[in-house]
């Protein structure tokens, strides 16, 4: 059998598949987060790196620990405001993301009690805007920067996780979580090699690239991360306070 497998093609997921290219028994794909999603709800992957607010909603099963988190600052998940937060009605989603556009909503809501709404586009001249990915980490000038993941970890002393391993079946073989904690322990091992790598694909210096990889990021997800999943969830399922 062929495991068919759905990873975000971003630079700071790829210690977490890398090992996995060119892998007999292994298909690999690579998509945006919002993509890698919808492959595993329509059945065209086994196993995906899927937005941990998917994973969430949907009850997907978690497999191994490989993901994609912060401690403090992630650097690639922002609010681009034009002024003051008090001053926003609505934000423009990032289209690639479901977790970012979702904490966002969470942390204007409940920390900074901001009645703003994240909106598919707007034409409104004060609106916000959600990045992530590569593009953030030279992202455009705007009035106000805020760093989702330091602001998350501001407010509630937790890491955030962004995406993790994750299957739609309820009972999965053991070796694929085996298949994919193998990858990430290789994956981990080459981070400096794959910033170099990344570094000269997003024309950034090396160094920049390599602390983001191995210092700004954490790959293997333990306890903490699993108490901050489960904080968001409840957040995610808590009524809206804002219009």
């Amino acid at each position: 059998m062929t495991l068919r497998v759905a990873a975000v093609r971003y630079a700071n997921a790829r210690p977490l598949w890398d090992a996995l290219q060119g892998r007999p028994g292994v298909r690999l794909i690579t998509d945006t987060p919002r993509g890698c999603a919808a492959r595993l709800a329509a059945g065209e992957c086994d196993v995906a790196l899927a937005p941990s607010a998917e994973v969430i909603r949907r009850g997907w099963t978690a497999l191994g620990r490989g993901g994609v988190a912060s401690t403090d600052r992630a650097r690639t998940v922002l609010l681009l405001a034009p002024g003051p937060l008090a001053d926003l009605r609505e934000v423009v989603a990032d289209p690639t993301s479901r977790t970012s556009n979702a904490l966002c909503e969470v942390l204007l809501r409940e920390r900074h009690g901001v009645a703003a709404r994240v909106v598919a586009a707007s034409a409104a001249p004060g609106a916000g805007r959600v990045l992530i990915g590569d593009a953030a980490l030279r992202p455009p000038p705007a009035a106000l920067t805020l760093d989702l993941a330091a602001d998350w970890a501001a407010w509630t002393g937790l890491p955030f996780v962004f995406c993790r391993w994750a299957t739609a079946r309820p009972c999965p073989p053991a070796a694929w979580a085996n298949l994919l904690d193998d990858a990430l322990e290789a994956g981990l091992a080459r981070r400096p090699a794959l910033a170099r790598e990344e570094a000269a694909r997003l024309g950034l210096p090396e160094d920049e690239v390599a602390t983001y990889l191995t210092r700004t990021l954490t790959h293997a997800l333990g306890p903490a991360h699993e108490a901050a999943l489960a904080r968001f969830a409840r957040h995610l399922a808590a009524p809206a306070r804002c219009a």
